[in-house]
């Protein structure tokens, strides 16, 4: 796990500080490929260690919010695209992108 939270993380500086099309689609694979490993090993890990009485529902309850992520970053840029002007896009995503990291 630890290697691919150093990969997520070469690849996120990767993205951060893109200077050309190269670093982004870079950053991108190389964080994509530790998602990938991660996304594997983390039930896994989940179900090694939780109680055996709560082992599934720690796993259901993982996958449910990722689910649940996905469908608030679907509403946030559906409501984007519908009510925000062009002019505003980019304070609205640095704004966006910046209180869901908190």
């Amino acid at each position: 796990m630890m290697i691919a939270v150093s990969l997520f993380s070469l690849g996120s500086a990767l993205q951060a500080g893109a200077q050309n099309e190269g670093f982004i689609f870079s950053g991108r694979f190389i964080a994509g490929l530790a998602i990938g490993m991660l996304s594997h090993v983390v039930p896994m890990y989940q179900s090694e260690i939780s109680p055996p009485e709560i082992r599934g529902a720690l796993v259901s309850l993982q996958q449910f919010s990722i689910t649940i992520g996905i469908l608030v970053s679907f509403w946030v840029r559906y409501h984007k695209l519908q009510f925000i002007k062009p002019v505003t896009n980019l304070l609205y995503s640095l704004t966006m992108g910046s209180t869901s990291s908190v």
